[in-house]
């Protein structure tokens, strides 16, 4: 009997295949007609389509059915894809693309994957990009990337998610007062690396 696969080893197995997708995908005919913005977004798009509909799934790329790209679309990525705003605004564009592209290489084999997400593409896009379906974490995440806080900047991270709770809780002034304020030109002590004026101190 087979050793079930950790969920690490999945996602390092994912993370590499959307690798080499995106790798291949750039040098097709369906690549060229992305947009500028959309195209340097295929490698964080890929994998996250890629591990939603893997991982929530079970689905493979030759098991990507309508009804599967329709949830993952439609449900999975607007709830759980954490990544740019940007990214998210040009989602339907990039898999719309590499899903011609998997069908001419017989990497996938649904053909109605096509028609239906041109039928809920509008809402597909509405959707990926309605912060009220997004998760608390997901939401945390994408407002400290908008703030350019680096991610792995633990003490940053903590100053920004103080601010992040005050705001929804009607306390965001206070809290920002009750630190010690530098001043108007001088670096935000959130840690984004922007002016105090430009950054916390543009609340007052």
């Amino acid at each position: 009997m087979a050793e079930e696969k950790s969920w690490e080893v999945v996602q390092g197995e994912i993370e590499a295949q959307s690798r080499q997708w995106t790798d291949e995908f750039e040098k097709s005919k369906e690549y060229k007609k992305l947009s500028e913005e959309a195209a340097i977004w295929v490698y964080p798009v890929l994998h996250g389509f890629s591990s939603i509909a893997q991982g929530e799934r079970g689905k493979s790329i030759e098991e990507w059915d309508a009804d599967t790209i329709t949830w993952v679309l439609l449900e999975g990525m607007p709830r759980e894809f954490v990544v740019d705003v940007e990214a998210l605004k040009h989602t339907v564009e990039i898999m719309g693309a590499f899903f011609e592209y998997g069908l001419r290489e017989k990497m996938m084999t649904h053909k109605e994957v096509v028609p239906r997400l041109k039928e809920i593409a509008p809402l597909a896009h509405r959707r990926m990009i309605d912060p009220t379906l997004w998760k608390p974490h997901k939401s945390v995440i994408i407002e400290a990337l908008q703030e350019e806080i680096d991610l792995n900047d633990r003490k940053a991270m903590e100053k920004f998610y103080k601010r992040y709770q005050a705001r929804r809780t009607g306390n965001f002034i206070d809290t920002v007062l009750a630190e010690k304020t530098p001043g108007r030109n001088e670096p935000c002590s959130c840690g984004s690396g922007k002016k105090y004026k430009k950054c916390c101190g543009a609340a007052h």
